[in-house]
């Protein structure tokens, strides 16, 4: 298979829906930066928890929260509302061997990052990206 980069330029993709396994959003309409809405997790390590909030201009690494966390320690993230774990079973971070987290987008898309605090590693899956390109340039989408 042929690999394709796709440059995208930062903040120039702005995620409106994201979803935990369950179907649960994870998009706080309330919690605003760069007057965007944000999307909610909550992040644990040890008996440590605490709300934290994602900028969601991709490629804009601002969080709301998660001050108790130290740079370079380890986090799992987890839906706010029903808790299940993020974490991607057998997914490590391509900078720094963490493991990875996502969340789920609309036409079966990821969002992926890395769980080290500090480290701003993350990736765009989509479904069937091929179909997706062919019809930005045909002028379908």
């Amino acid at each position: 298979m042929e690999r394709l980069i796709v440059e995208i330029p930062p903040e120039s993709i702005v995620l409106k829906r994201a979803f935990c396994p369950r179907g649960h959003s994870l998009m706080a309409d309330s919690v605003l930066l760069g007057d965007m809405p944000t999307v909610h997790l909550l992040a644990k390590q040890g008996t440590t928890l605490e709300h934290i909030y994602l900028d969601a201009r991709y490629g804009n690494y601002d969080v709301l929260g998660g001050g108790q966390f130290a740079v370079g320690s380890l986090v799992t993230l987890h839906c706010p509302e029903c808790d299940v774990s993020l974490e991607l079973e057998g997914e490590e971070c391509l900078h720094c061997s963490a493991p990875m987290f996502s969340f789920q987008l609309p036409h079966k898309g990821l969002a992926q990052a890395c769980s080290r605090v500090g480290c701003h590693f993350h990736r765009l899956r989509l479904q069937d990206p091929g179909a997706r390109l062919a019809a930005l340039f045909s002028g379908d989408e």
